[in-house]
């Protein structure tokens, strides 16, 4: 089940810009090759939770896309797609420490 988008906040564009840059350069889904805006709404979930500081570890980001991809085991993610949502904590992290 997809959640719902969190109610309309104002994005910081910059910070957008740069988790939509990490996100699509992961494409964890593999999902690029079907439009450049396939990860428009988890990028503004992303913004979002960086923006009030949540914490990006890789558990707690792995958790948030497992809301909109389903986990793991469910959806049978590829030893790719699991390290790339690791690799995009990281990335996520350094954004939120830049803040």
């Amino acid at each position: 089940m997809t959640p719902s988008p969190a109610p309309s906040t104002e994005l910081d564009p910059a910070l957008r810009a740069a988790v939509k840059a990490a996100i699509d350069a992961l494409d964890p889904e593999e999902l690029l090759c079907y439009g450049n805006d396939e990860y428009d709404l988890e990028v503004d979930d992303f913004t979002r939770a960086v923006m009030r500081g949540e914490d990006m570890t890789p558990d707690a980001v792995r958790a948030r896309w497992a809301r909109w991809f389903g986990d793991d085991e469910s959806r049978e993610a590829s030893d790719r797609s699991r390290l790339a949502v690791v690799e995009l904590a990281g990335r996520l992290a350094h954004l939120e420490r830049d803040r």
